[in-house]
């Protein structure tokens, strides 16, 4: 899939509500997943906090079997010293630095990529590679229409 759009997906506020109970954890992925099924030149690398504390194998689990051999990777995190972090260094917007790092490690230079988050500000003001949501509610049936359109755009 090197020839792919990367999508950066965030989990909490994305695939489910910010705020959840434990069975209402990814909800909101079905909807999600329903969008992607018709696009498979995109591969899905996860940049939610979630892989801080989960391996990627456990982190694909949550996927559908359509979808989980596209979840592909884990973007490096902020917090971990490694070859693009310097001690005393935090960037301004600290996950798409993360989706960047990312990148330039595993993708050539100019790949289309997208990033599925509810925080905008770890972003830079007025990203066009970010899809927001609402953190209370999640990717919902009205978003699908909108993520179509920026994944159309883009491949």
């Amino acid at each position: 899939m090197t020839d792919s759009l990367v999508l950066f997906l965030d989990f909490d506020g994305v695939l489910h509500p910010q705020i959840c109970a434990q069975d209402e954890l990814f909800c909101q992925l079905p909807v999600l997943e329903a969008v992607l099924l018709d696009y498979p030149r995109v591969a899905v690398v996860i940049s939610s906090s979630w892989r801080e504390f989960h391996p990627l194998t456990e982190l694909r689990v949550h996927f559908s079997s359509a979808i989980r051999p596209r979840v592909i990777d884990v973007t490096p995190s902020i917090q971990k010293p490694n070859a693009h972090w310097l001690p005393g260094q935090r960037p301004e917007w600290p996950r798409e630095w993360e989706c960047m790092a990312w990148l330039g490690q595993m993708r050539p230079r100019g790949t289309r990529w997208l990033a599925i988050d509810d925080r905008d500000d770890w972003f830079r003001p007025d990203c066009s590679d970010l899809f927001l949501t609402n953190p209370e509610h999640g990717f919902t049936d009205a978003d699908a229409p909108r993520l179509r359109r920026m994944l159309e755009e883009r491949l």
